[in-house]
Parts: C-alpha cells; structure tokens; sequence
C-alpha cells in the first residue's frame, strides 16, 4: 500500500511539472531589442516569442510631451549605408494614419513577425541592415537601433565593430 502511495505521489509530481513547463512555455516572452531614449519620447523595439518562434515585432512609443506621430516606416539600410525607405502601412494601417499622443501616454504597433519578414525581404530594396523611424507631425524623426535578420531569419542587434 505504501509503494502505490509512493508512486502516485511521484508520477503525480513529475505530471504537475512537465505541465508547468508546458503552460510557462506557451506565454509569450518580450525580447527587447533596441531602446532609445529621447528628450520627447521613449522609442522601444520588442520581439514577442511564443513557444520558442517570433510572432510578433512590436514598436512602443512612450511621450514624455504631447506629440503627433504622423508615421512609422522602416529604413533599408545597404552595405554601402545608401539608405532606402519602405513605408509599413501595408502590414498594418494604424502605421500610417496620424496619432495625437497626451503626455505620457504610450502607444504600440503591433506587427506580425513572419509577415513583416517577408515584407522586407520581397521589398526589392537592398538591405544588409535595416531600422524603425517614427516620424512627427512635424517632420521629426526618431530612429532606433539598427537591426538584422542572422542566417535563421532570427532578428538581432549587430555590433557596430569599431571599438575604443
């Protein structure tokens, strides 16, 4: 009687554990790539893995002053740094429309990871790296860090090479 005891409290344990790495496993995880800090706004990147893949590429706005984005596009950067811009309202529409932010407020634009790599790379613009601008009202723009696709089509943040 006590090695069935035993043996249901161990099967039972070893079952509550593969299902908690099973449920931690399917939340999504944010990934933030790039953060730049600016004197109006907060520009960040994030990537949001589920289940070990990329689903999505989110741009977060943070105001730190009321503003007016007018659009957010992406930059194609070439080996020779001749810069192409490639406009994202096509993936997602709140991209290009004008948005009154109030002071503090932030804001995301949500955009599905495999779509916007294909969208990159079927842009017929040269890229070995590439960058998010948001642009103001004013013609103001906010750029990130510069990113890459690795052999995977993983996103990462390359060093810039040069040091001291």
């Amino acid at each position: 009687m006590e090695d069935i005891a035993t043996y249901l409290i161990v099967f039972g344990l070893l079952i509550g554990g593969v299902s908690f790495w099973q449920i931690r496993r399917r939340k999504p995880r944010p990934f933030v790539l790039s953060m730049q800090h600016y004197p109006e706004l907060q520009l960040g990147i994030i990537v949001r893995k589920r289940e070990v893949k990329s689903k999505d590429l989110v741009v977060e706005v943070r105001c730190h002053k009321a503003l007016e984005i007018s659009g957010v596009f992406v930059e194609m950067i070439s080996k020779s740094r001749e810069i192409g811009k490639l406009e994202t309202s096509a993936l997602l529409p709140q991209a290009g429309r004008t948005v009154v932010l109030a002071k503090n407020q932030k804001i995301q634009f949500v955009y599905l990871f495999e779509p916007f790599k294909k969208y990159l790379k079927d842009s017929g613009l040269p890229m070995r790296t590439f960058r998010v601008v948001v642009e103001t009202q004013s013609h103001k723009k906010y750029k990130s860090h510069e990113m890459a696709f690795n052999k995977n089509w993983g996103l990462f943040r390359p060093d810039s090479g040069s040091y001291n």
